[in-house]
């Protein structure tokens, strides 16, 4: 078995099986335990890349360069007798134990967990019901019907405005957003959106419903439904991506065509990131390529379907039977492909280490799709996240750069992949 990643992909300690053999460098490839392999060799699951060595196992800092400076990921073997039955597969040109990948190309590399440096879960700097202008408070209050006696922020997310769980005395629960318009008139604006869109989706569609809204002394409130449920598991598991996934098809299909008027289409709301690789990437290797790829989104994100458009760990809620499935977060929803949002949640499962592409090609939508447009999507949103993890440290928002940083490196992993580089 590979060395066991710990939460959010950090090292943990190796398993106790037997001891790992070493793992000789070469010009042309790598030899572990008398097994040659080309090109990229063999990696160690959740090292550094910075040669570390863990337990006898010397992990290269870089095996195939190229202009981003990718490198793989190692598996190790845990004990001798894998070693002997990988050469026998090897020399039989049958499937290699899991615990070995025998790799013939740099293409072939296994997929590897990329290390999280931000605490998923507390990402958020926000505002405490605390915080809200007591003549806010009372009217907010006066909507609810009871007195808020208690109040508990939930710091997933990048927005400074309030976003509280709060218990009233007459023991219901509300989940309340607030932003000013003055001081977070972003935020604000986003609320004012997303209540409006909570207002047209369909009863079918799996979301925490609006309950109502009030604006009082320049601030924007929003009362939401109370669900009771948590964010996917990270590192990502294969069965909250499965609950996932399939509560995004069913969702696909409640919202085609899109419910509202006047909701713009992709293209028209985020098609000007494609001009990204033209000017401000234009230096970085692939550039060229990634330009012409995105340059397509218009005609690729095409559609009728309503897309959520920022799926991620912290706009989902899980039952805690794990089969019931809530979209939370709609602030930023545009018409496009009923396959966009399927493709968008499997970013941060693919950065920690699961397959995707086997995703993909069982996927009800996904597998229909183009291999290239796919590829136009991931070089359209690899160009916002490049550009985006390059901007000033934000204030409010201490993690947002570095969380654009860590979605970066995924999508350049795996459009590396998918397009040889």
């Amino acid at each position: 078995m590979p060395i066991p990643l710990g939460h959010c992909g950090q090292l943990t300690s190796p398993p106790a099986t037997g001891p790992l053999p070493a793992l000789k460098v070469g010009s042309g490839g790598m030899e572990i335990d008398g097994i040659e392999t080309e090109g990229a060799g063999v990696e160690v699951v959740g090292a550094g890349r910075d040669g570390t060595t863990v337990e006898g196992a010397v992990v290269p800092s870089r095996v195939a360069a190229d202009g981003f400076g990718c490198s793989a990921v190692f598996d190790v073997l845990p004990q001798p007798e894998t070693a002997r039955a990988a050469r026998a597969a090897h020399a039989a040109n049958a499937a290699v134990p899991a615990c070995l990948r025998i790799r013939r190309s740099w293409q072939d590399v296994a997929v590897s967990a990329i290390p999280v440096d931000f605490p998923v879960g507390r990402t958020a700097r926000r505002l405490g019901w605390v915080h809200l202008p007591p003549t806010v408070r009372t009217a907010v209050e006066r909507k609810l019907g009871s007195t808020v006696i208690d109040s508990v922020s939930c710091d997933a997310g990048y927005t400074p405005g309030l976003a509280s769980v709060v218990t009233c005395a007459d023991g219901t629960r509300h989940f309340l957003k607030a932003a000013s318009t003055k001081a977070q008139k972003v935020s604000a604006d986003a609320y004012r959106i997303e209540a409006r869109r909570l207002r047209t989706l369909p009863p079918s569609v799996a979301v925490p419903r609006l309950q109502w809204t009030i604006e009082a002394e320049d601030w924007v409130v929003l009362a939401i439904e109370y669900v009771e449920g948590r964010a996917p598991l990270r590192p990502w598991t294969a069965d909250d991506l499965a609950a996932c996934s399939r509560m995004l098809v069913e969702a696909a299909a409640a919202l085609t065509p899109a419910p509202g008027l006047g909701v713009p289409t992709y293209a028209e709301e985020l098609g000007s990131w494609a001009d990204l690789w033209t000017t401000r990437l234009a230096h970085l290797p692939h550039a060229a390529e990634c330009a012409a790829l995105a340059a397509r989104i218009g005609e690729v994100s095409a559609g009728e379907t309503l897309v959520h458009c920022d799926v991620r760990d912290d706009n989902l809620l899980l039952g805690h039977d794990g089969a019931q499935v809530w979209l939370c977060d709609w602030n930023w929803p545009v018409r496009g492909a009923a396959w966009i949002d399927s493709l968008i949640l499997l970013i941060g499962p693919r950065g920690d280490g699961l397959d995707v592409d086997g995703h993909i090609a069982a996927h009800p939508l996904l597998a229909d799709v183009e291999p290239e447009h796919i590829d136009v999507l991931l070089a359209h949103l690899l160009g916002y996240f490049s550009a985006s993890a390059d901007l000033p440290r934000v204030s409010n928002s201490p993690y947002l750069r570095t969380v654009a940083a860590w979605q970066r490196d995924v999508l350049l992993r795996w459009l590396a992949e998918r397009r040889n580089w």
